[in-house]
């Protein structure tokens, strides 16, 4: 909004448009702000008073420079108040307030009374002030990539060439030689460590087997001999019992 604001105060061009639709497009309307005549000299009070502006009476807020320069003097206090609220937001207050400063530099400032000539140059003093402060800043952004330079690589040349009998590059066919080397030896170790693995677990295996097999021969022996020495027992217990039963007779 700012900047539609100010650019009706410049002379400019077809071709510029305002940032937002809020604003005149055609001629005069879009000069409204725009100070023609020389008011260097005007020496009155440059205070806008908003009951003028928004009075009934249509005639009582007219078309002139004096107003012009009211509308311009509220404009640049309201950026100043802008600039200062913004200025902790280190890393955005250059992309939103540099562009004023070429649009406030294209003013015409040699028309306007000192005073106001005053408040516009500490306006462009604070704003460049405050981008130069934040300059050091930088934006995050994408890496670039370093292109890959093409490898240089020097001819080699024979002097004694043949083409009818051109003889293959021995370097190529030992590496071709040696990875096949490399891929035979790694798959024969491979089927030796598997085979082991495979004599492991078979070994294991066998191992646990034995293991379960004498525990149960153990567990069978304990039984049988348990189960002699309780028909024992009752054998004894039934030779006394029958002998205490002759005795009585």
């Amino acid at each position: 909004f700012m900047r539609g604001l100010f650019l009706m105060g410049v002379e400019n061009t077809d071709e510029e448009r305002s940032p937002t639709a809020s604003f005149p497009i055609s001629l005069p309307y879009r000069r409204m702000l725009f100070i023609e005549n020389d008011c260097s000299n005007y020496d009155g009070s440059l205070k806008l008073k908003l009951r003028e502006v928004f009075d009934d009476n249509i005639s009582s807020f007219d078309d002139t420079d004096e107003n012009r320069m009211r509308v311009l003097r509220l404009a640049f206090g309201l950026l100043c108040k802008l600039v200062l609220l913004y200025s902790v937001h280190h890393y955005s207050f250059n992309a939103i307030f540099s562009p004023f400063g070429n649009l406030l530099q294209r003013l015409p400032s040699q028309r306007y009374p000192s005073a106001l000539r005053a408040e516009l140059e500490e306006l462009q003093a604070c704003i460049g002030a405050e981008c130069e402060k934040n300059a050091a800043l930088k934006q995050l952004q994408k890496p670039k990539q370093q292109k890959k330079m093409l490898e240089m690589l020097e001819p080699r040349i024979e002097e004694n060439f043949n083409a009818e009998h051109a003889r293959r590059d021995s370097s190529k066919e030992s590496r071709k030689m040696e990875k096949r080397k490399l891929m035979r030896k790694y798959k024969k170790e491979m089927r030796g460590a598997i085979r082991e693995l495979r004599k492991d677990n078979q070994f294991i295996a066998r191992e646990e087997r034995r293991e379960i097999e004498a525990n149960d021969r153990r567990r069978r022996q304990k039984t049988k001999e348990l189960i002699h020495s309780l028909q024992g027992q009752e054998s004894e217990y039934k030779k006394n019992l029958y002998m205490k039963q002759t005795q009585r007779r």
